[in-house]
């Protein structure tokens, strides 16, 4: 066991763009982490945190520690992801790894997008 996660570690520090391309999906998920993180603030009031136009009511409201699952998503997405490619390359599916991880890029771009309108709604003024 521990003979082959030495053995997947230096596969994937010997291909070089997908190292790469696996700092770039770790360092894009910790600042995806440290903006919900920043952008969280405790309060009393309760938070927007859903909107639909179904309805008599437009906005939902939930108290603010609904967000810090959102927190729990991006370390869940690292997690997964990373072990996920590692995983991949382990069974020698260099290709498909190298594709899983620019989906995973393309995932972390659309969280940003997603996670940056529900704050907005969730701290309207």
């Amino acid at each position: 066991m521990k003979q082959q996660v030495k053995i997947t570690i230096q596969q994937i520090i010997s291909d070089r763009p997908l190292s790469l391309l696996m700092l770039g999906i770790i360092f894009g998920g910790l600042a995806y982490i440290a903006y919900v993180a920043i952008n969280l603030s405790a309060s009393d009031l309760q938070l927007a945190i859903r909107y639909t136009s179904f309805g008599d009511t437009h906005f939902y409201r939930d108290q603010w520690w609904y967000l810090i699952g959102f927190v729990g998503f991006g370390i869940l997405f690292l997690i997964s992801h990373i072990g996920l490619i590692a995983k991949l390359v382990a069974i020698e599916l260099r290709e498909f790894a190298f594709a899983f991880a620019w989906l995973s890029v393309i995932l972390l771009v659309i969280m940003f997008a997603y996670t940056h309108s529900v704050l907005g709604i969730a701290y309207l003024s």
